[in-house]
């Protein structure tokens, strides 16, 4: 894993870049790691009361803050979030955007589950729990049949971070991370696990992804499905 990238917009372009790939069959479908430097991201659904601190603030505080075009409310990513960005034709994997989100929480639930956590789904909801909080954000979008953004899975962030937002936008329901967990993991493995585990879920055989869309990519982790 490298350093975190000090430049969400960076790693967003490079998302896109990878998108319009797919779409012209240049690639088959890619999925995309990131380790962003402290960044609140604001999807669809975002809601002002959310947002508990002024994005001017924010910003003079060294935590950028973003409107993305992903499903969802108020998320942060920073230092110890592991954001993995599917960037794949939905419909060859799943009927539908439903069923690809749960395919994306349960690629979470069985990693977690060989750290002996057990995670769960809440009805009506995207994303993995545990009983003490929110592990795992989940808020995709899809352009042209193809994904976009994906899961941040909280390994071990600062968690006093967390506080400038109602993580997205429900007020009674706490985060939590692997840290807390007694999971003492490095991003780096933990993002492996997730490989193994996304593989089996999505039936994909990965293989590294290097020289195709620019000279960036190679310092990032980029997966050829």
């Amino acid at each position: 894993m490298t350093a975190p990238s000090p430049d969400y917009d960076e790693d967003w372009g490079l998302q896109q870049r990878l998108h319009e790939a797919v779409v012209f069959g240049t690639l088959p479908g890619a999925l995309l790691f990131q380790e962003n430097a402290p960044v609140i991201t604001l999807g669809r659904d975002f809601q002002e009361s959310s947002l508990l601190v002024s994005k001017e603030h924010l910003e003079q505080s060294g935590v950028a803050v973003r409107l993305v075009g992903r499903g969802g409310d108020a998320t942060y990513h920073g230092p110890g979030v592991l954001v993995a960005s599917p960037v794949l034709h939905v419909m060859r994997y799943a009927k539908n955007a439903h069923q690809y989100l749960r395919m994306l929480e349960e690629t979470v639930i069985r990693q977690c589950a060989a750290y002996g956590l057990s995670c769960f789904r809440k009805s009506g909801k995207s994303g993995v729990w545990l009983k003490e909080g929110k592990l795992a954000a989940v808020g995709v979008a899809v352009s042209r049949s193809v994904t976009l953004h994906g899961l941040a899975v909280n390994v071990c962030p600062n968690m006093e971070h967390f506080s400038a937002i109602v993580p997205c936008g429900l007020a009674k329901e706490g985060v939590t991370s692997l840290a807390l967990q007694g999971v003492h993991l490095t991003v780096g493995r933990v993002l492996e696990d997730f490989l193994a585990a996304f593989s089996e879920v999505f039936g994909a055989e990965m293989i590294p992804l290097t020289g195709t869309i620019s000279e960036q990519q190679k310092e990032k982790n980029e997966w050829l499905l």
